[in-house]
């Protein structure tokens, strides 16, 4: 018999950690040293474990961006599905349970920890463990196996001092034993993408078990994003969380906020929705500082169904209904002055902000979407640069599915399109529209369904 143990709350293990997706938002980091980082481990059935040889392989062509792709994509082991939340016809922007840098892609597998999963060979390269996640299940009074409860966060590449990491966060809930009480943590794990080893690790305790004032819904960690020598994460379930400002040198929390739900990192502020009834029906957007979590400023207060995006390093797109009239909104704002780069504006019968999606392509241009509409800005700036639907072009609005360094992927009426995302030409019509991409590979469905790299071609 098994039993599952957690202090003070009930989380549910979700299904979709058994098939490695970790859809999530986090908490707290404090102080753990690089000694302590997990060794790495060998995929079972690679070379590096049965001892066979092999030549080096080829490295991958580098794209960028890459616009054509193989016909025929690699099975990547252990997320084959593609959650039915996170499939090509998904909005731009929605988080998927996974990372993509270069050819590896970072995801978690169904004990909690990460793995670096070679895309190019479709082989598990590396299985890096958390630092507080017990090896081995422990055993009550009545000889019942006890085991640590996980919830892993969604990977993230971030640059942390000058150079690219994998932010991997996970919350851990751990037995207690004799008169060792059980405890609650957050680990954060961080990678370097060239060597797949862990550059360190950092854990902290969770107060109240696994966060604040849980709501039967299990805590989410989530990493937002990293400013300076300053990573802001937080942990979330559906009607309020807590932020917190970690000190990278230290890995030590100098600040956190109760009842605020994280969202992004726009500029200098941590975006968050603030609910205003305690059940989370009415909502305000709040920008907290990032240095020192006090409030900057708030958008009005009167709304529901609030989705908080990031639509460049310092601009942020809010959607969200207005609680008086039902209207669906949409805006742009700078982060860190709440101004207006694209003033709130609700649905008209030529354009619908029902269902608005923005996304950055980590360079210059920003996208956002929605029914029947796309619409390019400068991410600096936030001028305007091209709008589909083109009527006097007979030009229709194309589906996007992602963009990333000048390219803008998705689909049309024809099928798979790449448009340059400067001017909105199409550019490339290669036969996959990718859910994520790199220089050297796209991530998309296949005919079936199922998720599998494809190396890029041109």
């Amino acid at each position: 018999m098994i039993t599952f143990w957690l202090t003070g709350v009930a989380m549910r293990v979700r299904a979709w950690m058994a098939r490695s997706v970790a859809v999530a938002m986090l908490t707290a980091i404090a102080g753990c040293s690089d000694s302590h980082s997990p060794p790495l481990r060998p995929a079972a059935g690679s070379g590096a474990a049965t001892g066979q040889s092999s030549q080096p392989p080829e490295p991958p062509r580098r794209f960028d961006p890459p616009k054509t792709f193989a016909r025929t994509g690699v099975e990547l082991p252990g997320i084959t599905q593609v959650p039915k939340s996170h499939t090509s016809s998904t909005p731009m922007g929605t988080q998927v349970p996974w990372v993509l840098h270069d050819s590896t892609v970072y995801a978690a597998d169904s004990e909690g920890r990460l793995q670096a999963i070679d895309a190019a060979r479709g082989q598990v390269a590396a299985v890096l463990t958390p630092p507080s996640l017990p090896a081995t299940a422990q055993q009550d009074s009545a000889g019942n196996q006890v085991l640590a409860l996980v919830m892993p966060g969604r990977p993230i590449i971030a640059e942390v001092d000058g150079r690219p990491l994998v932010l991997f966060p996970e919350l851990i809930a751990i037995p207690g034993r004799g008169t060792a009480a059980g405890r609650t943590v957050l680990d954060v794990m961080a990678v370097d993408p060239t060597t797949r080893a862990v550059a360190w690790t950092a854990s902290v305790p969770v107060a109240g078990g696994a966060g604040p004032r849980i709501s039967g819904v299990s805590p989410a960690p989530s990493i937002l994003g990293v400013r300076g020598t300053m990573l802001v994460v937080a942990v979330n379930d559906q009607e309020t969380g807590t932020v917190h400002g970690i000190d990278i040198g230290t890995k030590t929390a100098v600040w956190s906020k109760d009842g605020y739900l994280g969202q992004t990192v726009a500029g200098d502020s941590v975006i968050t929705i603030q609910p205003r009834d305690g059940t989370n029906t009415m909502q305000k957007v709040t920008a907290l500082s990032v240095t020192d979590g006090n409030p900057r400023w708030s958008l009005p207060n009167n709304l529901y169904e609030t989705r908080v995006m990031p639509a460049g390093p310092t601009f942020v797109a809010v959607e969200a209904r207005d609680y008086s009239s039902g209207k669906s909104t949409f805006r742009i704002v700078d982060g860190n002055t709440a101004a207006d780069v694209i003033p709130a504006a609700q649905a008209t019968s030529s354009f619908s902000t029902y269902g608005m999606s923005c996304a950055w392509d980590n360079k210059s241009v920003t996208v956002c979407s929605g029914v029947g509409i796309v619409m390019a800005l400068d991410s600096t700036s936030g001028k305007e640069l091209w709008r589909l639907p083109d009527q006097a072009a007979n030009r229709v609005a194309p589906h996007v599915t992602t963009l990333w360094h000048g390219a803008v992927y998705g689909t049309a009426g024809n099928g798979a399109v790449v448009l340059d995302a400067t001017t909105g030409q199409d550019i490339a019509t290669p036969t996959i529209a990718p859910i994520q991409v790199s220089a050297t590979t796209a991530l998309a469905e296949d005919p079936t369904g199922d998720l599998r790299a494809y190396p890029a071609t041109g």
